[in-house]
């Protein structure tokens, strides 16, 4: 059975976008420094995890500070989709660039 949309009598935008080599190099290399700076980020904590468990979270038992310190860091893990959520929907309604510096600024 075929349900395309021709069949309910619905015109579809087709959606292929010419771009030119620079200019998708440039999204590419711009999406790649993004997607490395917000890994580098989660990288470098849970391989600091131990440092940051012996200065942040004091306990008798060192491995009640770690498991504190991957708690923090899975808590952060968790809440980043909620927020792309949420700034995702508010970025839709009230224009991405004003959110994009809303989030900085908060940050």
């Amino acid at each position: 059975m075929d349900h395309s949309a021709r069949q309910y009598g619905i015109e579809v935008a087709p959606t292929t976008v010419k771009r030119s080599p620079r200019r998708t190099a440039k999204i590419m290399m711009s999406a790649g420094i993004g997607h490395f700076i917000e890994w580098f980020d989660f990288g470098l904590y849970g391989t600091l995890a131990a440092i940051i468990a012996s200065n942040f979270f004091v306990s008798a038992d060192p491995a009640t500070a770690l498991l504190k310190s991957f708690a923090v860091f899975g808590s952060g893990f968790l809440m980043r989709p909620l927020g792309g959520l949420f700034f995702g929907s508010m970025g839709d309604r009230l224009g991405r660039r004003k959110v994009l510096v809303t989030v900085i600024v908060i940050t």
